[in-house]
């Protein structure tokens, strides 16, 4: 039965010498010099049966027969190598999918052996000779031969070894690739072989791959330095070295560096945070001390007209708005990492989530629309920054998900013994393969320098770490929606973390063994307040603004308890209580400061030894009451 073959072999003799056998029994023959241009024929030349040399430019035999076992239209091909370094390579031949193996000899007796096979290919299967080499006994090994192809074998095993992706190009073809760049590139090796590059980045990449490969010359060119190429949902830089001896060649090199661009991103957001935290922290500090003149004003007008109740309630809303922009503030100084307090107590989620979209209002586009619906409490037992991180990081990744608006939907509610938290968005959504790896440490989907990709795996940690789950349903442009479940607090610790004390009847104190209290603070209007407030609770009060003012009245006046500011120009509150201690070691201080006793700036615990209390800004009257009392009862 006539045949249709295709011989592959760089040497024209050999071409020459199969063209006029094969011929001669009436097969239809057709020659390649090398893997690449065979690749080429069989797109349009199926044939039943390849002659192979193993050693070939552009794709090796071994690798092409790989290559072709994953054709379908190529699937009955009977694939022969035909070699002359059989000898040396001996039985090292498992990686090779041939059906048989013919070595290169005298004519007449590889001819033999060739019309044999060829015969074979009539046969059912099951009735073919199992794979073996033939006409080995009528070659000799030859030592330099059986050297170079060892040598061949151990620069391919280094090249496998090293962590760089490697890609032979020969006349716009990759002809080889190390294991390194299928791993990055995420192609399988035999559909890799005989690609184009362009074919293997993604499409934002052509122009720069494709300017990089038309550039003339022996320098070696390298892109994606400072702006890394995406490839295989990772980041790379690609550089391209000339092979000096043949003209068409080049070897590019792959470098997977989304690690270490993920840490510098990484770092560069924690400099960012640094930096708005420190402001934020000044910031903090100013609102605070106008949040205590407007509370400590509004106290006074409460206890002045603690009968009127018009008044009263007025000023009770005035109050409130006090108490909410405090809750604003830490909000930011938390979310700026200024102020983390790593501490498990009863959290009301209905608070938080109020408090947290009040934030985000500040920053919100005016085109996304904000549904809550939540309870009017639900208790967790939780950290309070943890859970604030969380819920602002969700409510992030929405809002950058609908960037021409759409709607945000919280809901809250109590199911079983768990407390659970939708938030939902109606923006772009996510595909299967992202949804797959959006809680991974690193994994982003948004441009280079806008994303670390450690929000929702922060998320994910924070929320096991509450002993909770948190999954997510999305599909492309239908939105996705996150669902949190936390345990619920136990009844007895269902209370908020504070609650303002309603009692407007503020009994002024007796028996005070020494009334007297010093207040210090650059402020004047918070200064002015304050004293008014203490002077109504049974105290009597002196004043300073400065330090050297605070020192000259204590050593004259003698007061039972300082209120000392941290934040005060020239000498600072804990040099002055170090001075006022130094010269009354048993004297009594109180910080007062608009700045987290543990935040920033901060107090050294050696310092912290130094004072009686600590009462932060905004003062609660009940709460400034509580403290001295406990002061004057020691």
């Amino acid at each position: 039965m006539k045949k249709k073959i295709l011989v592959v072999d760089d040497n024209r003799m050999m071409l020459s010498f199969m063209t006029n056998l094969l011929g001669k029994e009436g097969h239809e023959v057709v020659t390649a010099d090398d893997g690449i241009s065979a690749l080429d024929l069989i797109t349009s030349f199926t044939p039943d049966i390849m002659f192979i040399d193993l050693i070939l430019p552009r794709i090796s035999g071994d690798l092409l027969c790989r290559i072709i076992r994953k054709m379908d239209h190529m699937k009955d091909c009977y694939l022969a190598i035909l070699s002359g370094a059989l000898a040396e390579v001996g039985n090292d031949l498992a990686g090779i999918s041939a059906d048989t193996c013919i070595a290169k000899g005298p004519f007449n007796q590889m001819s033999k052996n060739i019309l044999t096979t060829i015969e074979q290919t009539d046969k059912p299967r099951e009735d073919r000779l199992s794979a073996q080499i033939l006409g080995l006994e009528g070659v000799h090994p030859r030592q330099m031969t059986r050297e170079l192809f060892f040598r061949k074998r151990h620069l391919e095993a280094m090249l496998e070894s090293i962590s760089e992706g490697v890609l032979e190009i020969s006349d716009g073809r990759i002809v080889y690739a190390n294991a390194a760049a299928v791993d990055i590139i995420g192609i399988p090796l035999e559909e890799l072989l005989n690609s184009t590059p362009l074919n293997v980045f993604t499409d934002s990449a052509h122009e720069k791959i494709d300017v990089l490969l038309s550039s003339q010359g022996e320098n070696i060119l390298e892109i994606g330095t400072h702006n890394p190429l995406e490839l295989n949902n990772r980041l790379v830089t690609v550089k391209l070295v000339p092979i000096k001896e043949i003209p068409s060649g080049n070897i590019i090199l792959i470098r997977d560096v989304t690690h270490r661009t993920q840490m510098e991103l990484e770092l560069q957001h924690a400099r960012k945070m640094e930096a708005i935290g420190t402001i934020a922290s000044g910031v903090a500090h100013n609102f605070r001390n106008t949040l205590a003149s407007i509370l400590a004003n509004s106290q006074i007008i409460q206890l002045d007209y603690k009968n009127d109740e018009k008044i009263i309630k007025i000023i009770d809303s005035i109050i409130s708005a006090v108490h909410r922009g405090e809750q604003l503030v830490s909000g930011l100084l938390e979310f700026s990492h200024k102020e983390i307090k790593r501490v498990f107590q009863p959290i009301d989620l209905s608070s938080l989530i109020q408090g947290t979209t009040q934030l985000l209002q500040v920053t919100l586009d005016k085109r996304i629309k904000i549904n809550i619906r939540i309870p009017d409490s639900l208790f967790v037992t939780g950290d309070h920054t943890g859970l604030t991180a969380v819920l602002m990081n969700l409510y992030n990744n929405a809002r950058l998900a609908m960037p021409e608006g759409g709607t945000l939907t919280i809901k809250a509610k109590r199911k079983d013994q768990n407390a659970v938290v939708t938030i939902a968005d109606t923006g772009y959504g996510m595909d299967a393969k992202t949804l797959e790896k959006c809680f991974d440490p690193f994994f982003t989907t948004r441009e280079i320098g806008k994303g670390t990709g450690l929000g929702l795996s922060t998320t994910y940690g924070i929320i096991k770490s509450h002993n909770g789950r948190i999954s997510v349903k999305s599909s492309p442009n239908a939105g996705s929606v996150f669902k949190i479940v936390l345990p619920l607090a136990a009844p007895a610790d269902m209370k908020p973390e504070t609650m303002p004390d309603e009692n407007h009847q503020i009994s002024r104190l007796t028996d005070i063994a020494n009334p007297k209290i010093l207040i210090v603070d650059d402020e004047t209007i918070f200064l002015k307040a304050m004293a008014h407030l203490i002077d109504a609770l049974g105290y009597q009060t002196a004043t300073a603004t400065s330090c050297a003012e605070a020192i000259d009245i204590y050593k004259t006046w003698k007061p039972g308890i300082v209120l000392m500011d941290i934040g005060m120009p020239q000498t600072d509150g804990i040099g002055c209580a170090k001075r006022i201690i130094h010269d009354d070691p048993d004297a009594s201080i109180i910080i007062i400061s608009g700045y987290d006793l543990n935040g920033n700036p901060g107090i050294k615990a050696s310092d912290k030894k130094l004072f009686k209390g600590y009462l932060p800004k905004p003062i609660d009257l009940n709460d400034l009451r509580r403290m001295l009392s406990r002061l004057q009862d020691r």
